[in-house]
């Protein structure tokens, strides 16, 4: 919750984590244990009550612990917040997040993997309102480990059981010897292309799919309506796929499908109106 606009830098007043932490995969494997940490970067953990015979069984119950939470917070306790931050990736919480948009009037933030929101958020939220976790850790992973290389700090993250994300992260890209090296330009230039390598993955993924998807329902159809114009497959047909892809993104994906794999595919044939805004409107027909 944030006492600032949400456009700037926020002053948290209430940040809690709640889970079923005995019940999360290695969560022995945590030392100190997660609790722990969150403790140490300012996060309150909440575990919800669960009866000891339903420890392996129970469902729902962080869920439930944190929307009676938000609601205590910003009815009963009035805590003065201009705002909510919602970090799952679980649609059950759908509800609490509807109410608390018509009882508070609050900005919502929803903070979750862009691969894993449900389409049903992206509905009631505007696109300023998801917050892409995935994108930011990236970033952040990055810029922390160039700004420990510049200031010639590496080898000590390298080394310290203080940093062992950055460490763990480092120590999977790279072999020992080359970070014991300390060729920092190296490191770094090497570093940039993996980042710049696995964007580039993704997006050919995600191409994949939409093609799959889109040549799939396209023989579908033909054979039943005979035709397909480009606005069935934006408007409606890209929200049931749940692929996380922009207007934007899925029309460029549609005009590559156009140019490179409809000409495979003797069976149908695209017929173009016009190209508007970079948005390609027409029509497909079986040949």
């Amino acid at each position: 919750m944030r006492k600032e606009p949400l456009s700037v830098h926020p002053y948290i007043l209430c940040f809690k984590v709640f889970a079923e932490y005995e019940n999360l995969p290695h969560a022995q494997r945590f030392s100190p244990s997660l609790p722990t940490q969150l403790h140490q970067v300012g996060a309150t953990p909440f575990t919800p009550f669960i009866p000891y015979k339903k420890k392996k069984k129970a469902r729902n119950s962080a869920d439930l612990a944190l929307a009676l939470s938000a609601i205590e917070d910003l009815t009963i306790k009035k805590i003065p917040a201009d705002g909510v931050v919602i970090a799952t990736c679980d649609i059950d919480l759908y509800p609490l997040i509807i109410w608390l948009k018509e009882h508070t009037g609050l900005p919502i933030i929803l903070a979750t993997f862009e691969k894993r929101v449900n389409s049903i958020y992206r509905s009631i939220l505007r696109e300023n309102e998801i917050f892409p976790l995935d994108l930011k850790i990236k970033r952040a992973v990055r810029i922390s480990i160039q700004n420990f290389a510049v200031n010639n700090k590496l080898k000590s993250v390298i080394r310290s059981e203080d940093f062992p994300y950055l460490r763990r992260v480092l120590h999977s890209l790279f072999p020992a010897e080359e970070l014991e090296s300390g060729e920092l330009g190296k490191i770094l230039e090497k570093l940039e292309n993996i980042f710049s390598s696995s964007q580039n993955i993704e997006e050919g993924e995600n191409y994949e799919v939409f093609k799959t998807k889109l040549l799939k329902a396209l023989l579908s159809w033909i054979k039943r309506d005979r035709e397909v114009k480009t606005g069935l497959i934006i408007e409606s047909w890209l929200p049931r796929w749940n692929l996380n892809l922009s207007v934007e993104e899925a029309n460029e994906y549609l005009k590559r499908f156009i140019e490179e794999e409809l000409p495979n595919h003797l069976e149908i044939t695209f017929e173009k109106q016009e190209e508007r805004d970079g948005v390609i409107i027409g029509t497909f027909r079986p040949t």
